[in-house]
C-alpha cells in the first residue's frame, strides 16, 4: 500500500496541503503553530467540499479537484475529474483520472450512476409506447412512407424513421 504523500496546493502554498489520500491540512496561523486536519462537508451533488481562505476571502473547492490538480497535470480545460470506482467519497489519487465530458458520461452510465430518461419520460416527447408499437406495426405492412405514417400519428417523419431504425425507443419491442 502506498504511503500518504502531502503537497502544497496550487495558489494556496504555505496555507493548505492536500494528500494523495484526499486529506486536507490547514496551516493557517493557529496559536500552537500546528496544522489542522480539515473536515470536508458533503455538497448538494454528493461530492465532498472544503472551504479555503486566502486574503480573508473564502472559496469552496471539491476535494477530488484539489487532489488531481495538485498531483497531476491537467490536459486542458476540456477535461473533467472522474472517480474511477464511481464513489464520490473516494478521493484518493489512485481513484481519480482526467477524462473528457463524453468519457465521464459514458463511465457514469456504465456504472449505472445516472438514470437516463427514455421515451415518454422526456418532457418534449410526442411518442408513447402505444404510438411506437403502432409505427412499427404500420411500417411492417410496407404500404406507407415515413411521412405518411407520421401524418397518420401526428409525429414527424424523422421520429418515424428513428423509431423504425432503432435510433430511439429501442427499449420498446
Amino acid at each position: 500500500m502506498k504511503q500518504e504523500e502531502w503537497k502544497w496546493m496550487k495558489d494556496y502554498e504555505g496555507l493548505y496541503e492536500v494528500s494523495n489520500f484526499g486529506n486536507i491540512k490547514s496551516w493557517l496561523p493557529k496559536w500552537d503553530g500546528k496544522p489542522v486536519n480539515m473536515k470536508p462537508v458533503k455538497g448538494s451533488c454528493g461530492y465532498y467540499i472544503v472551504c479555503l481562505h486566502k486574503n480573508k476571502k473564502p472559496k469552496n473547492h471539491y476535494i477530488h479537484s484539489l487532489v488531481l490538480n495538485t498531483f497531476t497535470k491537467k490536459k486542458n480545460k476540456e477535461y473533467q475529474c472522474n472517480h474511477i470506482d464511481g464513489k464520490k467519497n473516494n478521493n484518493r489519487l489512485d481513484n481519480l483520472e482526467w477524462v473528457t465530458r463524453k468519457e465521464n458520461c459514458q463511465h457514469s452510465r456504465r456504472l449505472n450512476l445516472q438514470y437516463v430518461k427514455k421515451g415518454n419520460e422526456l418532457p418534449h416527447s410526442k411518442l408513447n409506447q402505444e404510438k411506437v408499437k403502432e409505427i412499427r406495426r404500420i411500417y411492417s405492412l410496407r404500404k406507407f412512407s415515413f411521412t405518411e405514417i407520421g401524418q397518420m400519428l401526428d409525429v414527424g417523419r424523422g421520429s418515424v424513421f428513428n423509431v423504425v431504425h432503432g435510433v430511439c425507443w429501442r427499449h420498446i419491442k
